[in-house]
């Protein structure tokens, strides 16, 4: 397609400044390269590269939580193929800019919290300060003087129509967009490789490193083995998504408030080898719901003793507590009088033109010029919502007036911006360029030494309504990967290369040690095992559940009184088993078993249906995000879209049922080949054999139980169901009989699916832990010793009742399931409910102490 064709929608719009065309109509020099790869997407009008985004965006299982009342409460991430590009030089001036705000931020934040000579010499408005929740009264004097205090800054920041950056909003509590930034790229990139490669992108990399590294650095001034932790508020928070990415990318462990515990003035992580010191926390979540004690009672995520333990310079907080009081936009007002004073130059990038209505002469601008301006809350934790005042009606606006006069140190306002313009597509199935108003979010990151590193790039957001003026990421809309370009001329002499991390990065690291190489043991909190385990559980769950549902598909559609005998026997196995609902006995051709069988598959009114239990492990796989491969997830995933969908048909449900058996053996394999072999590992192994056993028991327990003619008709469908029909035919070569089938699934030391086998798998992953006191280990010893002891003899010796030594047998699987549910309650009392020791490198005396 020519350029002309892709952009003869793309006009230059009078009073914005066009990002793409120059004020001749000629595309700029840095876009060049990617208006040439798009020209070939558009020749099947976009459709199947955004398909291609659209699947990488399921396949990574980016989301957030828009509390949405409509489409749900987790909303996919929506991400436009089409880049924003930003020339290297440009860049570099809007990295300066960032990085000499985040310096005075920084400034400000130490002295409000400790001298306040700012505020005493009225440098900043005392009540603007002071007056908000967002001031955290209990961490004056708290903070640190041989560190930042603001070790993660972000800014959005807008084009004019003048074509001059200006910042819209500081970010100071936390991480926000980091880690989505990171994802975009991963996602368009590849995509848009050809013109990735001819632009000469920077990479995001070296920020990352730095993050990482920085934390690393301040954790290594507290202890030798030091603990960084990421704290998030739980799946629940509407970015929990980029919380289990960060943690990934930066290998730090993720935790809950409930993961973590105060004692003696440390913090220490509940670890599933008891308790370990905890040197930093990255902070995910805001300021004044981290300590119940001494910031908000109210709060059910902090940790109570948290901000003592600060307090005694026993933990370093990144961000620093009390940082969310930076984000009032009213500070923007003075900002430029205080680079001016603390760091002796001008501000680079200026802010949006701000009044506070808290001041006179500011209050009186505002009310004069209303219809003209932007109104926002002064304070953050205001519930009021920012509103361009000329979009209200006479009515609203007239409200308006009348709350700011009545409490005008609550308000602030912001001139209008006339937004610039970016391309992206016109419409869906459009095969030409449009131009959108956006913004884009730049990030920055401490280094030990005071000074910031900001990303090459960032995360913008479009918003397609062009009459906008404030873009919010819950307006419709979508966010983009930013691209710093380095095709100008002094990028090619090697001026500006951009490549590889700062010099200043390069210092921070530390060569690896001979002890941190060969290091064994990898921290896994008490709740990711908890997790794990019943991950475990619920993924064998499923494919033992999809199992019984294939016997019973592969059976309704067959004449045989045989297969209606077979039919009847396994729907009441499954009955019994909750896996489907009790109901009349099922029997080929009535419509009613087709109808029981779909809704089997499809339907969660069972307590233990494939519906619930697919929704269960994908509970806790979200809940343990960090820890799995991309491919380990996109199964998840897959499983949980799947069992949404009702099936029409017999060949429909059983096409659909051998899908999901596949799903179920890929789970299977990612936990053998791809996960690493900790702690967390072995609870989820022991949590996948705990569920055979069960699940053996439960189905050789039904089979004994049967009058010897149904025993005869049911000896290949045990089979089937404990999957050793082809451990018993390469064994036997012949058809199955009672005895060859109990043995094989009951006593075979080698068929990876008996009791006996799963016994002593069990035993295995013990030998990882040791359990203190309950019955457990008790029943695993005696029921090993009946498996090794029973004389299958029996069944071939005269005049002995077959159905006596059959109740004997029923005996043991009671025994196995009685095991399963001990053993469960034994594990979860001491590694997952409790941390009452502490790790060895950190040993005190906790024992009168009950961990909470």
């Amino acid at each position: 397609m020519r350029q002309d064709a892709l952009l003869n929608q793309y006009l230059n719009h009078a009073g914005h400044y066009n990002e793409l065309l120059d004020q001749h109509g000629a595309v700029r020099p840095h876009w060049v390269p990617l208006v040439r790869q798009l020209e070939g997407f558009a020749e099947n009008s976009f459709q199947e590269h955004i398909d291609l985004v659209a699947e990488r965006l399921r396949s990574f299982g980016l989301s957030y939580n828009a509390y949405s009342e409509v489409e749900g409460l987790y909303q996919p991430w929506r991400l436009s193929l089409v880049p924003v590009a930003v020339e290297q030089d440009e860049w570099a001036t809007i990295a300066g800019a960032i990085a000499q705000r985040a310096k005075l931020l920084d400034y400000i934040l130490s002295d409000i919290y400790g001298e306040q000579q700012l505020l005493s010499n009225s440098d900043i408005p005392a009540t603007l300060v002071l007056g908000q929740k967002g001031y955290l009264w209990p961490c004056q004097y708290l903070l640190p003087s041989d560190t930042p205090k603001l070790h993660l800054y972000a800014a959005d920041i807008a084009r004019c129509a003048d074509g001059r950056w200006k910042l819209i909003a500081d970010y100071t509590q936390d991480c926000r967009g980091a880690g989505f930034a990171l994802q975009n790229r991963q996602i368009v990139a590849p995509l848009l490789a050809e013109a990735f490669s001819a632009s000469h992108v920077r990479h995001q990399t070296a920020f990352y490193e730095t993050l990482q590294q920085t934390l690393k650095h301040y954790a290594a001034n507290r202890a030798d083995n030091p603990i960084v932790v990421l704290l998030s508020p739980g799946p629940e928070h509407d970015l929990y998504f980029e919380h289990a990415y960060l943690s990934s990318q930066l290998g730090f462990p993720l935790v809950e408030s409930a993961d973590l515990t105060v004692r003696d003035d440390f913090l220490y992580m509940k670890t599933l080898r008891g308790l370990r010191k905890v040197h930093v926390v990255l902070r995910c979540m805001n300021d004044r719901e981290c300590d119940p004690m001494e910031l908000d009672a109210g709060s059910m995520l902090g940790v109570p003793g948290l901000v003592h333990a600060i307090r005694q310079g026993n933990l370093i907080m990144a961000n620093a507590l009390g940082s969310g009081v930076l984000e009032s936009p009213g500070l923007q007002a003075y900002l430029p009088g205080l680079c001016s004073k603390v760091l002796g130059e001008p501000l680079k990038m200026p802010s949006v033109q701000t009044w506070w209505c808290g001041d006179a002469g500011s209050l009186d601008y505002v009310l004069a010029h209303l219809n003209d301006l932007v109104i926002k809350p002064a304070f953050t934790g205001m519930r009021q919502d920012t509103v361009l005042v000329g979009a209200l009606s006479q009515k609203e606006q007239q409200s308006l007036r009348e709350s700011i006069e009545a409490q005008p140190q609550a308000y602030v306002a912001h001139e209008a911006l006339d937004l610039a313009l970016t391309p992206d597509i016109a419409d869906a199935g459009s095969a030409s360029l449009d131009a959108y108003p956006y913004l884009v979010r730049v990030f920055a990151v401490a280094r030990p030494d005071g000074t910031y590193a900001v990303m090459p790039g960032g995360i913008a957001h479009v918003g397609y309504d062009r009459s906008q003026t404030l873009i919010s990421r819950r307006n419709q809309g979508a966010s983009k990967d930013v691209w710093v370009t380095q095709v100008s001329l002094s990028a090619k002499k090697g001026l500006s290369n951009g490549e590889g991390p700062d010099p200043a990065d390069a210092q921070i690291a530390s060569d690896l040690s001979l002890e941190d190489l060969l290091a064994s043991h990898v921290d896994v909190s008490a709740r990711v095992g908890d997790n794990l385990f019943w991950m475990g559980r619920y993924g064998a769950r499923c494919e033992h559940v999809v199992r019984c549902l294939q016997l019973l598909a592969g059976l309704v559609g067959n004449d045989t009184q045989i297969d209606q005998q077979k039919v009847a026997l396994v729907h009441k196995l499954c009955e019994q088993m909750f896996i489907m609902q009790a109901g009349p006995a099922v029997h080929h051709p009535t419509q009613g078993a087709l109808d029981l069988l779909r809704a089997a598959v499809s339907q969660s009114d069972a307590v233990e249906s494939l519906v619930n239990n697919v929704y269960r492990l994908y509970f806790c796989g979200w809940n343990v995000k960090e820890r799995l491969s991309q491919d380990n997830w996109l199964v998840i995933s897959k499983m949980r879209n799947s069992v949404a969908v009702m099936p029409r048909s017999l060949p429909a449900v059983q096409s659909h049922l051998d899908n999901l058996a596949l799903m179920c053996a890929s789970l299977g394999g990612f936990v053998h080949e791809q996960m690493t072999r900790d702690d967390g590992w072995s609870f989820l192994e022991l949590g996948r054999v705990v569920e055979r056993l069960r699940h053996a028991g439960q189905v050789m327990a039904y089979f004994l139980q049967l009058p010897s003619a149904e025993q005869k008709i049911f000896e290949g469908s045990a089979l089937r169901l404990l999957n050793s029909v082809v451990t018993y035919r390469a064994r036997y070569r012949r058809e199955p009989e009672l005895l060859s089938v109990i043995y094989i699934t009951l006593f075979d030391p080698t068929n990876p699916h008996s009791l006996k086998y799963q016994c002593e798998k069990i035993r295995s992953r013990l030998n990882d832990f040791e359990l203190n006191g309950g019955q457990s280990v008790a029943l695993l010893d005696t029921l090993g010793e009946q498996l090794q002891s029973f004389d299958l003899g029996q069944f071939v010796a005269p005049q002995v009742d077959h159905r006596l030594v059959c109740e004997r047998l029923v005996g043991l699987c009671e025994l196995a399931q009685k095991l399963v549910d001990t053993l469960t309650r034994d594990i979860s009392r001491q590694y997952f409910l409790l941390a009452d020791h502490y790790h060895d490198n950190d040993v005190v005396d906790v024992r009168n102490e009950v961990a909470s």
